[in-house]
């Protein structure tokens, strides 16, 4: 063998949508980019259906035209049993711009497109090792038999599950096993489907091959000592929605995989940074696993940015780490809920394990997952997760409109670093025992400059109109709304 090298600003592990986004933007910031791919495109992949948030994410990459394809499936309604046994038919306008796609197409698509703008592809080329010399990565693979070592500053692993090895995991929600098989689509209704069960919940859709996935997700135990087909069988057939493929899907193939809902212990490492499914996993239940991945990816490349611009580190991987505990404890919360609301209800086990927020306990924990566990069990992350109820304005404000108003003196005040433009800004935020996260922003105004115009007692109403000189009386009244009720701005 013989041993090649070149130098990179970042490598990238992996071709999937979380490796592609972050290479795409990167390469429009100006970034010498290299991409490691063990497999050939197209491949066949799992995760088809994309949420509406995903067509804002590629216009934003400048590659909303991928997403045009005529295979492509758009506007499907939905039949869905999930709060009580009746069904709740959904129509596609209420759904959303969501898109169902030929996941190896569009994998493949997007990697051609970075490769158009500059990117260096290694594909196929095996990833073998990443070791940090100096100041730099020095990254091992292998392609066509020949060892290739590649060096870079940072290093962005989006290799999926194979990022993140069982000891780095921390386990979010107890494991599950996927069965699915793919009938003629024929067999039934051209519309989503999903439904609760008694031992899980079975999904299904039409596919851009003329197909139709049915998909369960079941407890492990449901599957010992019992085979895949029997136990798939018995879903469907007790089943209301997908009762019609009884008969026949066990004429095709079925698929299964263990499925582990898992966040990385140490996402940012030494400038090795862990996006896509390497940092976290969501729940099946949810169909934004492609955007979460996506848009972490893109959060990454902004900690990178801000890094190569100010030659810090420290600010970039607070902020990115701040990120993913904030989506994994999001996504977690409502998870939770989505499970707490079927129709089964906690007297079946499946249901009542998957209704609370559990991570599994480790005996050793990096600083990351102090945080993280931390975040996971202040209650007030779930008291602000929740939908909150409607405030009428106007009636709001004839009830506090002339009372008189203070600062709470238990506010504190310090810098988090934010988002500006492309790259991060050390920004004045508020933090208060009532909140859960600190506050740089509400309604993208921000929030300090108006604090600070507050005299030591004055009534509400004085605040809002001193406020609306600068904002909008709308926008004013909203912000002192929201910092009244949750005690922010307190009765003197």
């Amino acid at each position: 063998m013989t041993e090649e090298k070149d130098h990179f600003d970042i490598i990238i592990v992996g071709g999937g949508p979380a490796g592609s986004c972050a290479a795409l933007r990167l390469l429009e910031l100006g970034y010498r980019v290299a991409l490691i791919e063990e497999r050939i495109f197209p491949r066949n992949q799992i995760g088809e259906s994309l949420s509406p948030g995903i067509v804002n994410i590629f216009d934003y990459l400048q590659a909303g035209h991928l997403l045009n394809d005529s295979q492509y499936l758009r506007g499907l309604a939905a039949s869905v049993i999930w709060e009580s046994q009746s069904v709740n038919n959904v129509i596609a306008a209420q759904r959303g711009p969501g898109v169902m796609v030929d996941r190896g197409k569009l994998d493949q698509d997007m990697v051609e497109l970075a490769l158009g703008r500059g990117l260096y592809l290694f594909q196929p080329a095996k990833f073998q090792s990443a070791i940090k010399i100096d100041n730099e990565w020095q990254v091992n693979l292998l392609q066509d038999g020949k060892k290739i070592t590649l060096s870079s500053i940072f290093v962005l692993d989006g290799r999926g599950r194979k990022g993140a090895g069982t000891r780095e995991r921390i386990l979010l929600a107890p494991a599950g096993v996927a069965l699915w098989v793919n009938i003629p689509a024929v067999l039934l209704p051209n519309e989503t489907l999903v439904e609760a069960v008694t031992n899980g919940w079975l999904w299904g859709s039409p596919t851009t091959d003329c197909q139709f996935r049915i998909m369960a997700y079941i407890d492990p135990d449901e599957v010992k000592g019992n085979a895949f087909t029997t136990v798939f069988g018995q879903l469907i057939s007790n089943s209301v929605l997908f009762r019609s493929a009884a008969d026949i899907h066990h004429l095709y193939h079925l698929y299964a995989c263990p499925v582990v809902t898992y966040c990385h212990d140490h996402p940012w490492n030494d400038k090795y940074i862990k996006i896509g499914e390497s940092a976290f996993t969501l729940d099946p239940l949810s169909s934004t696993g492609v955007e979460k991945a996506m848009r972490l990816s893109l959060q990454a490349v902004i900690a990178i940015h801000t890094a190569f611009l100010t030659g810090d580190e420290s600010m970039p991987q607070t902020f990115y780490e701040s990120r993913v505990i904030e989506s994994v404890c999001a996504h977690s919360q409502w998870t939770a809920d989505y499970y707490a609301q079927a129709w089964p209800g906690k007297s079946f086990r499946f249901w009542r394990d998957h209704s609370t927020v559990s991570p599994k306990a480790k005996t050793i924990k990096t600083p990351f997952h102090h945080q993280l566990e931390s975040k996971l069990n202040d209650p007030r992350i779930i008291e602000q997760s929740k939908p909150s109820a409607q405030i009428h304005v106007s009636a709001a404000l004839r009830l506090i409109w002339n009372t008189n108003v203070r600062l709470s003196s238990d506010l504190a005040y310090l810098q988090v670093p934010c988002v500006v433009g492309d790259h991060l800004e050390f920004k004045g935020a508020v933090k208060h025992p009532n909140i859960a996260r600190e506050i740089t922003y509400l309604e993208e105004i921000e929030l300090i400059p108006l604090l600070k115009i507050i005299h030591e007692v004055e009534t509400f109403g004085v605040i809002i109109t001193r406020w609306s000189k600068l904002i909008s009386f709308e926008q004013a009244a909203r912000t002192g709304i929201y910092l009244y009720h949750r005690g922010l701005l307190c009765n003197a």
